[in-house]
């Protein structure tokens, strides 16, 4: 089965969550469950063994239902990020490098050699006298 197209960004959780079960990376809970008892016991096996985000689509006693460990594996923080986080991180401190050398530097346009300052010093001061 080819990749599935992943959209640049996902613009709110539901359209996530659509493209985690399409990956098949999501598995509906049709059952009813309890929201103090069983949804933590189920997520928590799940996670054990490395599984699937769960949609629990009938929780007792809630006027909503419930999307778990979303972010429980590797697979689907890159899914989400669309690339791996630390490639991520790797992009952010290139980019925090490349603001520290500005902010030290100046930006090229405003910047001008010291020859050059020094010379127009010159002639501003002998303007003067």
């Amino acid at each position: 089965m080819p990749p599935l197209k992943r959209p640049r960004f996902f613009p709110d959780l539901p359209s996530y969550v659509a493209y985690l079960e399409r990956c098949g990376e999501l598995v509906r809970v049709r059952a009813e469950v309890d929201a103090h008892l069983e949804v933590s016991e189920i997520t928590q096996r799940v996670v054990r063994r490395g599984g699937p985000a769960l949609f629990f689509e009938r929780v007792r006693g809630a006027d909503f239902r419930l999307v778990t460990n979303l972010f429980g594996s590797m697979r689907r923080i890159e899914l989400a990020l669309g690339r791996h986080p630390r490639q991520i991180g790797e992009e952010l401190l290139g980019l925090l490098e490349r603001l520290s050398a500005r902010a030290l530097l100046g930006p090229p346009s405003v910047r001008t050699p010291r020859s050059r300052r020094s010379s127009r010093r010159r002639a501003s001061t002998a303007c003067r006298t």
